[in-house]
Protein backbone atom coordinates (compact mmCIF):
# COMPACT_ATOMS: atom_id res chain seq x y z
CA UNK A 1 0.00 0.00 0.00
CA UNK A 2 1.46 3.38 -1.03
CA UNK A 3 -0.11 6.32 0.69
CA UNK A 4 0.22 10.35 -0.03
CA UNK A 5 -1.45 12.60 3.21
CA UNK A 6 -1.29 16.05 1.61
CA UNK A 7 -4.24 17.05 4.27
CA UNK A 8 -2.83 16.60 7.81
CA UNK A 9 0.60 18.53 7.10
CA UNK A 10 0.27 21.01 4.17
CA UNK A 11 -2.52 23.70 5.87
CA UNK A 12 -1.86 25.89 2.65
CA UNK A 13 -2.46 24.16 -1.05
CA UNK A 14 0.29 25.06 -3.86
CA UNK A 15 -1.68 27.33 -6.29
CA UNK A 16 -2.45 25.00 -8.56
CA UNK A 17 -3.80 22.71 -6.33
CA UNK A 18 -6.49 25.01 -5.22
CA UNK A 19 -7.21 25.45 -8.54
CA UNK A 20 -7.77 22.29 -9.86
CA UNK A 21 -9.86 21.66 -6.40
CA UNK A 22 -12.33 24.44 -7.43
CA UNK A 23 -12.42 23.33 -10.93
CA UNK A 24 -13.11 19.81 -9.99
CA UNK A 25 -15.64 20.93 -7.29
CA UNK A 26 -17.30 23.26 -9.65
CA UNK A 27 -17.46 20.57 -13.24
CA UNK A 28 -18.16 17.11 -11.55
CA UNK A 29 -20.17 15.25 -9.53
CA UNK A 30 -19.72 11.95 -7.20
CA UNK A 31 -18.48 9.25 -10.20
CA UNK A 32 -21.23 6.44 -10.86
CA UNK A 33 -24.04 8.72 -9.84
CA UNK A 34 -25.84 8.37 -12.96
CA UNK A 35 -25.16 9.55 -16.96
CA UNK A 36 -24.67 13.49 -16.18
CA UNK A 37 -22.10 14.94 -17.98
CA UNK A 38 -19.94 15.95 -14.57
CA UNK A 39 -20.58 12.55 -13.45
CA UNK A 40 -18.61 11.31 -16.51
CA UNK A 41 -16.48 14.09 -16.28
CA UNK A 42 -15.60 12.80 -13.06
CA UNK A 43 -15.20 8.52 -13.62
CA UNK A 44 -12.80 9.78 -16.38
CA UNK A 45 -11.04 11.95 -14.26
CA UNK A 46 -10.66 9.02 -11.68
CA UNK A 47 -9.95 6.68 -13.94
CA UNK A 48 -7.31 8.87 -15.49
CA UNK A 49 -5.87 9.44 -12.09
CA UNK A 50 -5.95 5.73 -11.49
CA UNK A 51 -4.26 4.90 -14.70
CA UNK A 52 -1.39 7.96 -14.04
CA UNK A 53 -0.82 6.18 -10.26
CA UNK A 54 -0.33 2.66 -11.64
CA UNK A 55 2.02 3.84 -14.27
CA UNK A 56 3.92 5.59 -11.47
CA UNK A 57 4.04 3.06 -9.25
CA UNK A 58 3.98 -0.08 -11.79
CA UNK A 59 0.99 -1.33 -10.80
CA UNK A 60 -0.72 -3.84 -14.04
CA UNK A 61 -4.07 -2.34 -13.46
CA UNK A 62 -5.33 0.59 -12.38
CA UNK A 63 -8.29 -1.21 -10.81
CA UNK A 64 -5.82 -1.92 -7.86
CA UNK A 65 -5.00 1.19 -6.92
CA UNK A 66 -7.30 2.86 -4.03
CA UNK A 67 -7.97 6.23 -3.07
CA UNK A 68 -9.01 6.70 0.24
CA UNK A 69 -10.42 9.86 2.45
CA UNK A 70 -7.34 10.41 4.18
CA UNK A 71 -4.23 8.79 5.28
CA UNK A 72 -5.53 7.90 8.15
CA UNK A 73 -8.40 5.76 6.38
CA UNK A 74 -5.82 3.95 4.41
CA UNK A 75 -3.92 2.76 7.43
CA UNK A 76 -7.17 1.56 9.14
CA UNK A 77 -8.26 -0.60 6.09
CA UNK A 78 -4.85 -1.88 6.03
CA UNK A 79 -4.88 -2.59 9.53
CA UNK A 80 -7.96 -3.99 10.18
CA UNK A 81 -8.55 -6.01 6.66
CA UNK A 82 -5.80 -6.39 4.32
CA UNK A 83 -3.09 -7.02 6.92
CA UNK A 84 -2.94 -10.88 7.77
CA UNK A 85 -0.17 -12.78 9.32
CA UNK A 86 2.53 -13.27 6.82
CA UNK A 87 1.76 -10.09 5.12
CA UNK A 88 3.46 -6.97 4.60
CA UNK A 89 2.52 -3.24 3.92
CA UNK A 90 5.11 -0.94 2.62
CA UNK A 91 4.94 2.77 2.59
CA UNK A 92 7.04 5.81 2.20
CA UNK A 93 9.73 7.01 4.66
CA UNK A 94 7.56 10.60 5.71
CA UNK A 95 5.00 7.74 7.63
CA UNK A 96 7.65 5.94 9.58
CA UNK A 97 7.52 7.35 12.82
CA UNK A 98 4.12 8.20 13.48
CA UNK A 99 3.05 4.23 12.25
CA UNK A 100 6.25 2.30 14.09
CA UNK A 101 5.87 3.99 17.39
CA UNK A 102 2.28 3.32 18.07
CA UNK A 103 2.70 -0.38 16.36
CA UNK A 104 5.85 -1.03 17.73
CA UNK A 105 4.58 -0.55 21.52
CA UNK A 106 1.78 -2.57 20.64
CA UNK A 107 3.93 -5.42 19.52
CA UNK A 108 3.78 -5.28 16.40
CA UNK A 109 6.39 -6.36 13.87
CA UNK A 110 7.74 -3.40 12.52
CA UNK A 111 11.27 -2.92 10.24
CA UNK A 112 12.77 -0.14 8.06
CA UNK A 113 14.77 -0.95 5.35
CA UNK A 114 16.39 1.64 3.34
CA UNK A 115 13.27 3.92 2.74
CA UNK A 116 10.31 1.45 3.13
CA UNK A 117 8.73 0.85 6.60
CA UNK A 118 8.05 -3.05 6.44
CA UNK A 119 5.45 -4.45 9.06
CA UNK A 120 5.12 -7.91 9.21
CA UNK A 121 1.21 -9.43 9.54
CA UNK A 122 0.43 -10.72 13.00
CA UNK A 123 -2.12 -12.85 14.70
CA UNK A 124 -2.76 -9.84 17.35
CA UNK A 125 -1.23 -6.96 19.11
CA UNK A 126 0.16 -7.79 22.23
CA UNK A 127 -0.91 -4.58 23.93
CA UNK A 128 0.89 -2.08 25.66
CA UNK A 129 1.74 2.34 25.56
CA UNK A 130 1.17 4.48 23.05
CA UNK A 131 2.23 8.23 23.07
CA UNK A 132 -0.38 10.01 20.24
CA UNK A 133 1.79 13.40 20.55
CA UNK A 134 -1.36 15.07 20.13
CA UNK A 135 -2.24 13.67 16.75
CA UNK A 136 -5.56 12.32 15.95
CA UNK A 137 -4.17 9.95 13.47
CA UNK A 138 -2.15 8.09 15.79
CA UNK A 139 -4.84 8.03 18.43
CA UNK A 140 -7.28 6.41 15.96
CA UNK A 141 -4.85 3.89 14.60
CA UNK A 142 -3.73 2.90 18.10
CA UNK A 143 -7.58 2.53 18.77
CA UNK A 144 -8.31 0.45 16.00
CA UNK A 145 -5.30 -1.36 16.87
CA UNK A 146 -6.07 -2.03 20.06
CA UNK A 147 -9.39 -4.10 18.94
CA UNK A 148 -6.69 -6.89 17.73
CA UNK A 149 -4.75 -6.68 21.03
CA UNK A 150 -4.59 -9.57 23.29
CA UNK A 151 -3.77 -6.97 26.55
CA UNK A 152 -4.67 -3.75 27.71
CA UNK A 153 -3.65 -0.55 25.64
CA UNK A 154 -3.25 2.92 26.81
CA UNK A 155 -3.00 5.87 24.64
CA UNK A 156 -1.57 8.66 25.98
CA UNK A 157 -3.23 11.80 24.89
CA UNK A 158 -6.56 9.95 23.15
CA UNK A 159 -8.45 13.48 23.60
CA UNK A 160 -6.69 14.28 19.99
CA UNK A 161 -8.82 12.69 18.17
CA UNK A 162 -11.71 15.74 18.71
CA UNK A 163 -9.84 17.66 15.98
CA UNK A 164 -11.26 15.39 13.53
CA UNK A 165 -13.86 12.79 14.73
CA UNK A 166 -15.18 14.08 18.18
CA UNK A 167 -17.77 10.87 18.21
CA UNK A 168 -14.84 8.41 17.72
CA UNK A 169 -14.60 6.60 20.65
CA UNK A 170 -18.49 6.48 21.12
CA UNK A 171 -18.65 5.54 17.20
CA UNK A 172 -15.89 2.79 18.68
CA UNK A 173 -18.11 1.80 21.77
CA UNK A 174 -20.97 1.10 19.42
CA UNK A 175 -18.60 -1.33 16.67
CA UNK A 176 -17.92 -3.58 20.02
CA UNK A 177 -14.64 -1.57 21.04
CA UNK A 178 -14.04 -1.07 24.91
CA UNK A 179 -12.29 1.92 26.02
CA UNK A 180 -11.97 3.57 29.04
CA UNK A 181 -11.37 7.62 28.85
CA UNK A 182 -9.77 9.26 31.71
CA UNK A 183 -12.25 11.88 32.28
CA UNK A 184 -15.25 8.76 33.08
Amino acid sequence: MIYFDAGATTLQKPERVRRAMYRAAAAMSSPGRGNYPATRLAEETDFRCRSLAAALFDVEDPACVVFTSSATHGLNIAIKTLVKPGCRVVISGYEHNSVTRPLHALGAQVRIAGDDLIIKGVDAFTGGEVDSHNDHRIAMMAAIAASRATGEVVIHGAEAVNKSYPDFFDHYRLLGGKVTLEEE
